[in-house]
């Protein structure tokens, strides 16, 4: 999984859009299919903002 925030000139149409709050969020369609949820959370530490994104896999080996 990645995080890019520098948007311009990419193409995003395979991605599914998403707005929580004020936060737009781009989903690829790799993640849509194997994840059954994401947790999307913003934390402040002492470097400034960090964005983290936890995904649970829709079949977890057991």
């Amino acid at each position: 999984m990645s995080v890019d925030t520098y948007l311009k000139g990419k193409d995003l149409s395979p991605y599914q859009q998403l707005t929580v709050d004020d936060v737009e969020l781009h989903v690829s369609p790799a993640l849509s299919t194997w994840a059954d949820h994401a947790t999307v959370a913003v934390r402040s530490t002492r470097l400034g903002k960090k964005l983290e994104v936890l995904a649970d896999h829709k079949h977890q080996p057991t």
